[in-house]
């Protein structure tokens, strides 16, 4: 799969930390994951008008892909605040990866499932 799709889609169209003339060698565990899954399955058809993670895709998602993205210990707002870390009582504010949003949208629409992350990581 062309990395240009995967930066196109994901990073461009989920991830409020993107920003195009950034080091393009960073990426988040989600952007991985989806290389992966990309280069075995092609695009991954997702509805990209919704960029808001099912309180169960966030769970399953925490618990396998941010835990074993680079930026989990240090780098990621997101994974704090899951953590405990910090004080903000509520997500606003707080966002997670666009790998992450993007692979929460495909477990929310049906067009990948958590055992297929599961392989890859």
């Amino acid at each position: 799969m062309d990395k240009t799709w995967l930066i196109n889609n994901v990073c461009a169209g989920y991830c409020t930390f993107y920003n195009p003339g950034k080091n393009e060698e960073l990426a988040c565990k989600g952007f991985i994951v989806l290389q992966v899954l990309t280069a075995k399955r092609g695009e991954i058809p997702v509805n990209s008008g919704i960029k808001i993670v099912s309180r169960a895709a966030e769970d399953n998602l925490f618990m396998v892909l941010c835990v074993s993205c680079p930026f989990f210990d240090d780098g990621c707002d997101f994974a704090a605040w899951r953590r405990g870390e910090v004080l903000e009582s509520t997500r606003e504010g707080v966002n997670p990866c666009g790998g992450f949003l993007f692979l929460g949208s495909c477990l929310d629409q049906g067009t990948i499932d958590i055992q297929a992350i599961h392989q890859v990581i």
